[in-house]
């Protein structure tokens, strides 16, 4: 078959005005903040809610760990004896900064690796003037008998909001029957982590009492959920007028793996109520530590091979960092002094810093009796470097 000359020009002169209509397009492009364009490609056993296509086509910021300084600490007051240092001691909450000095909140397991014995499981308040020296000023006790967190609250995490300070943590309850440990009969067998609680105070000191009577939401009821067996590790986030906890859970029932994975719920008050979302589970991890950052929210999960992620809204995920490859450690169980953040109380500054210092878990070599203790960590990320808009 035989094309005549004029069609074959007719085409090649269609393509050509195709060609330049796609180069104008393009070239009237808007420019965005931050430059590095995001492949929308979902992270095996690391994203599930990865960004969609319009979030990868504006790019995400350049985050980068550029390293990461450990220091010790030391436990001072009448009370530094409550903490035995051959024990346990890990998950420091975010530090709040507030009458001149800065405070947070640990929890110190008095067992080996032994959930049978949760009820050994202690929280203490600590205070500092300079960061290196913490005065233990009190245990934070559980709630009252036959509530949903008896026996212990754990993962504490606390916020400076609207004048007040307000407390997240997950309520570990011994009435099995009424709160549905008995229920969960997987490798975790009668996990006592219902669901998550909050409490606030005037002073970081307390006294605390109950925001809400009861949680904020609790483990799924239905069996084959991905957060059937526990909600633990919350991290709240206030974002754009919402607030975010992020929460690690897992399913065992029927030979499931103990690999935990993260979660989200959302609300429009610090109170509630919230609403899981619907795709979860967001990543991997065994908690992590979140923040408003750089123009969205960044996440140090960890147990995530230390990888760091970023989301423009809170629900859907980049991975922008992988400092394991650089041979530098990603924090732990950490919780960090935000100097610019309200919600990590009196701000210091209006600019998100580069360098950031707090406390986190570290491993330590005796697996027996204890396996993990506390340190100072500061942690340095690249400067900021935006793309000028034309």
């Amino acid at each position: 078959m035989t094309i005549p000359l004029p069609q074959i020009f007719h085409v090649a002169a269609g393509l050509l005005v195709s060609l330049s209509a796609v180069n104008q397009a393009a070239a009237a492009e808007p420019s965005y903040d931050y430059p590095t364009q995001a492949r929308r490609v979902p992270l095996k056993n690391e994203i599930f809610s990865a960004l969609t296509f319009e979030q990868a086509r504006r790019g995400v910021p350049e985050i980068k760990l550029l390293s990461k300084k450990e220091e010790k600490i030391e436990y001072i007051g009448d009370n530094k004896d409550l903490i035995d240092l051959n024990l346990w001691q890990e998950s420091p909450s975010r530090i709040i900064f507030h009458d001149g000095k800065y405070h947070t909140w640990i929890m110190h397991l008095t067992f080996y690796r032994s959930v049978g014995r949760i009820g050994e499981a202690r929280n203490y308040y600590l205070s500092s003037e300079d960061g290196y020296r913490w005065k233990v000023e009190a245990e934070c006790p559980p709630g009252e008998p036959g509530s949903y967190d008896d026996i212990w609250r754990e993962g504490l995490q606390v916020v400076a909001f609207d004048g007040k300070f307000w407390m997240f943590y997950a309520g570990n309850a011994s009435d099995a029957k009424k709160y549905g440990n008995d229920q969960r009969t997987g490798a975790r067998k009668g996990d006592p982590r219902h669901g998550i609680g909050l409490l606030v105070a005037d002073q970081p000191q307390g006294p605390w009492k109950r925001a809400t009577d009861e949680p904020l939401f609790v483990r799924s009821d239905d069996p084959n959920a991905w957060d059937y067996d526990m909600v633990n590790n919350p991290y709240p986030v206030y974002f754009k007028g919402k607030w975010f906890i992020y929460y690690k859970s897992r399913n065992t029932q029927n030979g499931g793996s103990l690999h935990t994975l993260q979660g989200v719920a959302v609300a429009e008050s610090i109170t509630g109520p919230y609403v899981k979302y619907e795709n979860n589970p967001i990543c991997d991890g065994h908690g992590s530590f979140v923040w408003a950052w750089r123009g969205g929210i960044t996440m140090l999960p960890f147990g995530a091979n230390g990888k760091i992620h970023w989301s423009p809204d809170g629900l859907h995920w980049h991975n922008v960092d992988n400092p394991a490859s650089r041979r530098i450690k990603t924090p732990v169980f950490s919780g960090f002094y935000l100097p610019h953040d309200p919600l990590s109380g009196t701000p210091v500054t209006r600019e998100e810093p580069d360098e950031i210092w707090g406390l986190e878990t570290r491993r330590t070599r005796n697996d027996s009796p204890r396996d993990w203790s506390i340190i100072r960590g500061t942690a340095t990320f690249n400067p900021v470097t935006k793309k000028k808009k034309k």
